[in-house]
């Protein structure tokens, strides 16, 4: 009798154990993965201050420069994260569209505006692949008994990224 409670008590600790290791380290990937979404959307307002700043230089023609600068307005104005990467993805349309306009010139705008499409890929790779080994700690099955995740919504950046 004695032995059996023993045992029950060693499991229940064990589990206990676990499941308060896999709780802080589920917590430390929604901590990433809060750090990456303030990062994603830094280095998108910083893209669409550079397509602002091409778009109202001379660079460009007056129905593409329309185009862009609409297009790096429209997020902003979105209240939805779908909503905000549909129009991020309608950007990146824009800016390729523009890059292609000017292939033959290299000015500073230019050059800004390529840098920040590098950075906003590079931020939104890291953002999905925190985002993707967070979305399965929470599919496991003691995170799902145990609700470990709380009410953390866990979403990946889903649009398209500009041919740079």
């Amino acid at each position: 009798m004695i032995t059996a409670l023993v045992i029950a008590l060693v499991v229940v600790l064990f589990v206990a154990i676990v499941a308060i290791r896999r709780a802080r380290v589920l917590d430390s990937y929604h901590r990433r993965l809060e750090k990456s979404e303030r990062l994603l959307e830094l280095a998108l307002a910083r893209r669409a201050g550079a397509a602002v700043a091409l778009a109202r230089s001379a660079a460009l023609e007056p129905q593409r420069a329309k185009a862009l600068l609409r297009a790096a307005q429209a997020p902003e104005k979105t209240a939805t994260f779908t909503a905000k990467m549909l129009c991020e993805t309608e950007l990146s349309a824009q800016i390729d569209g523009a890059l292609a306009e000017l292939q033959t010139r290299e000015g500073v705008l230019v050059k800004e505006l390529k840098v920040r499409c590098l950075q906003t890929k590079y931020i939104r790779t890291m953002h999905n692949a925190t985002a993707v080994r967070c979305k399965q700690l929470e599919n496991t099955r003691l995170a799902r008994w145990l609700k470990l995740s709380g009410s953390v919504k866990t979403r990946t950046a889903n649009f398209a990224d500009t041919n740079e």
